[in-house]
């Protein structure tokens, strides 16, 4: 794309990439870990412009090679003009940086911690088109300038008092685009290593899940490596560039045989999650039955899960009466669409807990038995993956009595959720209270074990209590309102990357439509609706089903007794970002505007969605198309 070689076009006369010869012959090794290659002569000492450089790496050991290229230029022979630190896959012979540069006179290749041969070497300044970065444009592109075209139309209307019908269904519908259009870009531009949060071991359960009925796994050794934790699939070693996940793919289909490898391999499924895995797990059977390359199907499975994500929130947001705007955000959260994007079960849980709260909103609004029916359901299915959002299930408690036409509609409304409630508490607690296990979770410490820290607890509750709660209270901004819970996309920020996303963005939208809903009651005394001591069981729930996220945490990943809780990280909480952000009264940010103000309305849905995808397309550049697609 244009973008990508305005370089290429400026220095037409380098558009033929260098000689492999004429660089050999200034190619030197100054030991195993460290090597040079000159560009200049006696005849010529400006050096050459390099657009693109890629050297072949040949690890003396099976781990990904780390390395450090500097480029020095004819400017400052003793600094160099640009330092590129980077862990190649071991399924990634060449290093390809693109580095774009003026009168390269030297480039230096060290080895960090590691020694290496150097083969092929090449300095590409050749024109090439980017595919994933014209549709990147188109679709970036399309969204805004459509936008700010809806954003236009309303001021004209406003300026010629034109009357607007507000229609809030514009938040539903402009989720679904938004969220598909990033989300299937993300699919197709992300690495098909380990990207997401425990990505690996989710791909195993759907793999097993897509062996059924017969239940047998075959598959090659680039296969197993790719969904095991081992060096071929160190986060931290990621493809960088189209060209290194071409060379990538191209690897993993080559050797991907997923039906009569010499591996037959048998993955632990647990039953609860299977729900979350279903969606994938089809597309994983319909690739493998069409016979499709292991890349391809890999992309699927992808696919699969963000498009469950995508239809779940997309009904969650038109079944609500209030609160669109606020669950639209949410559901747009960088770190949501991004995990949508990967093999994860936080997607499903998310979307369902959303739509199980969206039907409770709804029956404070109408009361009607398949309104019960799907919250339970919903949110049943929600806990049933991460039983720790069990008390969400008694946020029935805090309907109205008017709700219910008499005693006995409301005595059996709370017979159901409690029935829900107990078996969720039954079948994915207590048993870990009761028998728990010598270990836990090992990947925090060695020294985990259920059956000490459980004990620890029921010895010392006070000690405990104070432990959680002192953590809880400091840790509030990063678990509701800071970048682990809004904009972290997993593994993609790592060693080579500190990047969290645009969060401060974010959270001003959070806090405009937190403090807009405020405003409104102020305003509008007769709002209706849930009233203090309603909202204030709905945030004591939150809290309940954040003490369970804090103790599963303490019990399964920290070593007992210690006074710091291990493991817990922020998108555990974004489950619990929409009844939380709701019961402090984010719930009417537009809706109720009139009078005056209600030609407004239309205006502020535009501005608000416009603005939230903007800073989606902010972070998907940052994290992943700069990157990755480059």
């Amino acid at each position: 794309m244009l973008y990508e070689n305005m370089g290429v076009v400026k220095h037409s006369s380098y558009r033929v990439a260098i000689e492999e010869k004429e660089l050999l012959e200034a190619f030197i090794k100054v030991d195993d870990t460290h090597y040079r290659l000159l560009l200049t002569d006696e005849k010529d000492q400006r050096g050459r412009y390099v657009h693109r450089f890629a050297a072949e790496i040949i690890p003396h050991e099976e781990k990904p090679v780390s390395l450090r290229v500097s480029f020095y230029t004819a400017k400052d022979t003793d600094t160099p003009t640009l330092i590129y630190e980077d862990k190649n896959p071991l399924y990634v012979k060449n290093e390809v940086i693109r580095a774009e540069l003026e009168n390269v006179v030297m480039i230096e290749m060290e080895g960090i911690d590691c020694s290496f041969d150097v083969g092929t070497i090449t300095v590409d300044n050749s024109f090439s088109w980017n595919t994933t970065l014209f549709l990147f444009f188109l679709v970036a592109g399309g969204l805004l300038f459509h936008g700010l075209g809806q954003v236009l139309d309303c001021v004209i209307n406003i300026v010629k008092k034109r009357e607007m019908a507000a229609d809030s269904s514009v938040f539903a519908n402009g989720f679904l685009a938004v969220c598909l259009l990033f989300g299937i870009i993300m699919c197709m531009a992300l690495p098909l290593n380990k990207v997401g949060n425990d990505e690996e071991t989710h791909l195993q359960a759907v793999m097993q899940l897509a062996s059924f009925p017969s239940g047998e796994l075959h598959i090659s050794e680039s296969i197993a490596n790719q969904i095991s934790v081992t060096e071929f699939n160190n986060p931290d070693a990621q493809p960088m560039g189209l060209i290194e996940q071409a060379e990538f793919n191209e690897a993993l289909s080559k050797d991907g045989d997923y039906k009569t490898g010499i591996h037959s391999l048998r993955f632990y499924l647990m039953g609860s999650r299977v729900p979350a895995y279903l969606s994938m797990a089809a597309a994983m059977k319909i690739g493998k039955g069409l016979s499709l390359p292991w890349v391809v199907i890999c992309i699927m499975v992808r696919l699969a899960n963000l498009f469950t994500y995508a239809l779940i929130m997309y009904l969650a947001i038109r079944v609500l009466p209030k609160g669109r705007a606020l669950m639209a955000v949410i559901g747009l959260l960088p770190q949501n669409i991004f995990l949508a994007s990967t093999c994860s079960y936080d997607p499903f849980v998310t979307a369902c807990m959303c739509a199980g709260v969206a039907f409770f909103v709804r029956l404070t609004e109408e009361f009607k038995v398949k309104y019960v029916a799907l919250m339970i359901l919903f949110m049943f299915l929600s806990c049933l993956i991460k039983a720790v959002y069990a008390p969400m299930l008694l946020l029935g408690f805090m309907l109205p009595r008017e709700t219910f036409k008499n005693k006995q509609q409301r005595a059996y409304f709370y017979v159901a959720i409690l029935f829900a409630f107990i078996i969720t508490i039954l079948l994915f607690i207590m048993p870990t209270v009761i028998a728990p296990s010598e270990s836990g979770d090992t990947r925090g410490t060695e020294a985990v074990s259920e059956v000490s820290q459980i004990g620890f607890i029921l010895g010392n509750p006070f000690t405990y209590a104070g432990i959680l709660l002192s953590q809880m209270v400091r840790w509030i901004p990063q678990c509701f309102i800071g970048p682990d819970c809004t904009t972290f996309m997993g593994h993609l920020v790592n060693g080579s990357t500190e990047f969290k996303g645009y969060f401060v963005p974010v959270f001003l939208v959070i806090v405009t439509l937190l403090l807009a809903g405020i405003a409104v009651k102020v305003i509008n005394k007769n709002n209706g609706g849930l009233n203090m001591i309603q909202r204030g069981w709905g945030l004591f729930m939150c809290f309940g089903a954040s003490v369970l996220v804090w103790t599963s945490m303490y019990v399964a990943f920290t070593a007992p007794g210690a006074r710091e809780i291990a493991g817990v990280q922020g998108r555990y909480f974004i489950p619990l970002f929409f009844p939380v952000y709701y019961m402090l009264g984010a719930d009417v940010p537009a809706g109720e505007l009139t009078g005056r103000l209600a030609p407004l309305r239309p205006l502020w849905y535009h501005i608000l969605l416009e603005i939230t995808a903007i800073i989606l397309a902010m972070s998907v550049w940052t994290s992943v198309i700069s990157r990755y697609c480059i």
